[in-house]
């Protein structure tokens, strides 16, 4: 297009000319039409009415600055007349293509867009009975403008009212090509593979080993453009609701690279994952904390010292399963293992409350604790882990297992001292109460486990009981003195 119609600063920011600044937009807009790579602005004439009031003030707004309204009709033309050929020899082959078009011979058609004249670009063979259909609906849909505008009073007719222009008809071939490729992604990878490599679409980057994560992703898309309702085909000059949604060029490559960066992303996991079990089953601590790090964000927070851990359980976890651990496998081991080895650490700092805060974190999965219990959880596993570190072994932290183990031993242990407690009492309010069965009863409670008691002596355990009672109470100078566990077997 001719500089002059290039709009200045002015125009823009200080309102200078506008209507050359929408000009220029309503040309660069066919221009990209032309190169296929956007949609021509839509034609509103028609559609959209002004009232008197409005048009005379944009009149006096447009005489303040000394401008016309500029037919926007007439860009194509304008465009044209940039093309390195006759302007006579141009003119004659566009009026060719459009008799072609009234004629709706494919073959005839195609000649005519053949013809270097035109300049047409990526005209394919294979596509003629698509072009025919396209640019029959773009011609009717010129015309049915035509003549809404030849309604106006202040009407000019011009030739391309009706016929479609070079820049139009290159339009309609980029947006078929683009269509007929993006069919393919229906139908199958290979056909998919070689329409991206089309050189129609010049598209970048594709690679055959990802085509069918590229039909995927397109038909993805596709499918929620569809569902939104579609962008109503990627030429909206014509207007036609029926047409079929299509992804535009930039839209593709968007895409290609997407899968390529995901593919790709996948690829070297999948590789990551096969080295950290190879290193499970043949290699060192730090080498499988090393492959375990080569997985980057997709394993939870790795601890270096936990390292020895790491490898253990999760060759032992491996050998079980008799297969490799996967992705989800691995996170769950390493979210675990990492919680185990905290314990591990809290309980070197010799504090019994930090040690509970890791034992209790519900990603360490240890069952059955109690927080009355904390203290005696800190002695036992500090126990436990000081054997381990004495043992020599290879990983001296304490496994999950370990620690499971420790807290049902202590769980089990205050159990059954609580139990023999509650035993204990009962015996006491039995002898204190006078109950002779009573207490017989309560001797007899498994917590206490006393040598087999004979029934026909409850009165003498009773009398018995009672008097050791006395004598202690008498002793301690405690009316309240109880009788231990030592007192009543004795």
């Amino acid at each position: 297009m001719l500089q002059i119609f290039y709009p200045e600063t002015t125009d823009v920011y200080d309102r200078k000319n506008m209507p050359r600044v929408v000009f220029c937009l309503h040309a660069l807009s066919l221009y990209l039409f032309r190169l296929g790579i956007a949609p021509q602005i839509q034609n509103l004439y028609g559609k959209v009415n002004f009232s008197e009031e409005v048009m005379q003030a944009m009149m006096k707004e447009l005489s303040k600055y000394g401008c016309q309204l500029p037919q926007f009709g007439k860009i194509g033309g304008i465009l044209a007349n940039e093309l390195p050929v006759d302007e006579a020899a141009l003119h004659a082959a566009i009026i060719a293509i459009n008799e072609a078009i009234e004629k709706g011979e494919d073959s005839e058609l195609l000649g005519t867009l053949r013809n270097p004249t035109c300049h047409l670009e990526k005209v394919l063979d294979e596509n003629a009975d698509s072009y025919l259909q396209c640019l029959s609906d773009a011609k009717m849909h010129k015309k049915e403008m035509a003549i809404n505008k030849s309604r106006d009073q202040d009407y000019i007719p011009d030739a391309y009212d009706e016929l479609l222009t070079q820049a139009e008809i290159q339009g309609h071939i980029s947006y078929v090509n683009g269509k007929k490729s993006e069919d393919a992604v229906k139908e199958n990878t290979n056909a998919l593979f070689k329409a991206l490599t089309s050189p129609v679409l010049g598209l970048k980057g594709v690679k055959p080993d990802f085509a069918g994560e590229y039909l995927k992703a397109l038909a993805k898309e596709l499918e929620e453009k569809e569902t939104q309702g579609g962008n109503q085909s990627f030429n909206h000059s014509l207007n036609v609701s029926l047409l079929p949604t299509i992804l535009s060029k930039s839209s593709v490559q968007a895409i290609i690279a997407s899968v390529n960066e995901e593919s790709l992303s996948k690829l070297k996991l999948l590789q990551g994952l096969a080295e950290v079990n190879r290193s499970l089953e043949e290699g060192t601590p730090q080498e499988t904390l090393k492959y375990l790090k080569s997985l980057g964000p997709s394993i939870p927070t790795l601890l270096d010292f936990g390292a020895p851990l790491y490898h253990e359980e999760m060759a032992a976890i491996r050998a079980d399963a008799q297969a490799d651990l996967n992705l989800e496998e691995i996170q769950g081991g390493v979210r675990m293992l990492s919680a185990v080895a905290r314990v591990n650490a809290a309980l070197d700092t010799h504090n019994p409350e930090e040690v509970w805060h890791y034992l209790s974190d519900p990603q360490t999965h240890v069952q059955g604790l109690e927080r009355g219990h904390a203290r005696e959880y800190f002695s036992s596993l500090h126990e436990a882990r000081q054997a381990k570190i004495a043992s020599g072994e290879v990983c001296t932290l304490l496994t999950y297992l370990d620690l499971q183990q420790v807290i049902d031993e202590v769980n089990d242990r205050l159990q059954e001292v609580n139990d023999k407690v509650g035993a204990l009492t009962g015996v006491n309010e039995a002898v204190i109460a006078g109950g002779v069965q009573d207490t017989m009863i309560a001797l007899q409670h498994p917590a206490l486990q006393l040598p087999s008691l004979s029934p026909t002596d409850s009165l003498h355990y009773y009398q018995l009981l009672k008097l050791l009672k006395t004598t202690k109470c008498e002793m301690l100078g405690d009316s309240a003195a109880e009788l231990w566990i030592e007192d009543i077997v004795e």
